[in-house]
């Protein structure tokens, strides 16, 4: 009863012309955006080794712009033809390479998670030898809970990055040395060596290539969704919290006068808000009322805000709420940026 079409091909490059006045047509001005970074560390790794000296183990790393022509782009930021990614090529011994790997392994995990994304919704998924790239020894990727809507729990996760073990491949296949089974060379186009000479043992190799490949799209959504709550306040109103993690925050503090008409309040929280700028990133606001710049903060994860009041002008002290508790605390002024600093 299904209506399915034929197989055919698809091509998940975008494709392009190299020339104001080339033709679609031309063979010698057809070009493709990059679907990833790496492939440009590797060309570059003589230049590299050849200007720094660097001795193995050591890393490139990039981060730009890539392309594909996703068939199923969708679901916000989840799937997009242009996005931005991050790599890292780690080069070293080829007997190093297992330990290497998953020490980088162990090591994004901390860094995801000192991003503020849960425990409770990663994992690592084992490729298996048959799903393993043509190139790769060994693959782990890191998955997060995207679809927590979704019914079935094996379906409510989705790659979030991989760490791949991409053994000699890239450097033999990009150099113009290796040979095939039947003497030929493999890239004929090649004018370079990429092998790598180590003076202590005085040999001569392809060096292992271990490749940590994340996507900032992907994880700008994670750490969003993480981030994500809702709580009903006292008038039964929903109000929606950001709950980043102090580091993440774009804004550490905002500085709010109780009362925008009267002039001393407003100094003294201008006055506030610029001794605090040096130490973080503060910022000042006097366009609603109280509530609504608390709840407008809230949205955007700052987590103190600092108010102002009448009584601030007799006592020398003023209000801190915190993000997430909604508590408030009193604070003398000049002991406000101890306080705010211990806790940022």
């Amino acid at each position: 009863s299904t209506n399915l079409t034929d197989p055919r091909p698809f091509n998940l490059m975008f494709r392009t012309t190299i020339g104001a006045v080339s033709s679609d047509d031309d063979p010698t001005a057809l070009a493709y955006l990059r679907p990833e970074t790496a492939q440009g560390i590797f060309i570059n790794f003589k230049n590299v080794l050849d200007t720094s000296r660097r001795k193995l183990p050591f890393g490139i790393a990039q981060i730009g712009k890539a392309f594909r022509n996703e068939v199923t782009p969708g679901n916000f930021i989840f799937r997009t033809r242009e996005f931005e990614q991050m790599e890292i090529e780690y080069f070293c011994r080829p007997e190093d390479a297992p330990r290497i790997h998953q020490e980088w392994l162990d090591s994004y995990d901390q860094w995801i998670q000192g991003l503020g994304i849960s425990s409770e919704n990663l994992k690592h998924y084992e490729q298996t030898k048959e799903e393993l790239a043509h190139y790769s020894e060994r693959t782990v990727d890191i998955l997060y809970r995207f679809f927590p809507e979704r019914e079935d729990e094996a379906k409510q996760w989705d790659e979030l990055m991989g760490i791949a073990n991409r053994t000699d491949y890239d450097l033999r296949v990009h150099s113009k040395k290796p040979e095939d089974a039947e003497g030929k060379r493999i890239n004929p186009d090649s004018t370079e060596d990429l092998s790598y000479f180590d003076t202590a043992t005085n040999e001569r190799f392809y060096p292992y290539i271990i490749e940590p490949s994340t996507g900032v799209n992907r994880t700008l959504l994670a750490v969003m969704m993480d981030a994500y709550s809702e709580r009903t306040n006292e008038k039964g109103e929903t109000r929606v919290i950001l709950k980043l993690k102090p580091e993440m925050a774009p804004i550490k503090v905002a500085v709010l006068p109780l009362a925008k008409n009267k002039p001393e309040i407003v100094e003294m929280a201008r006055r506030l808000k610029k001794e605090l700028q040096p130490s973080m990133r503060a910022v000042y606001d006097d366009t609603g009322g109280i509530g609504k710049l608390y709840a407008r903060q809230d949205e955007i994860g700052t987590p103190f805000c600092v108010t102002v009041d009448h009584e601030s002008l007799e006592d020398g002290a003023v209000t801190v709420r915190d993000r997430d508790t909604w508590n408030q605390e009193r604070v003398s002024v000049d002991k406000l940026k101890a306080f705010l600093c211990e806790r940022l």
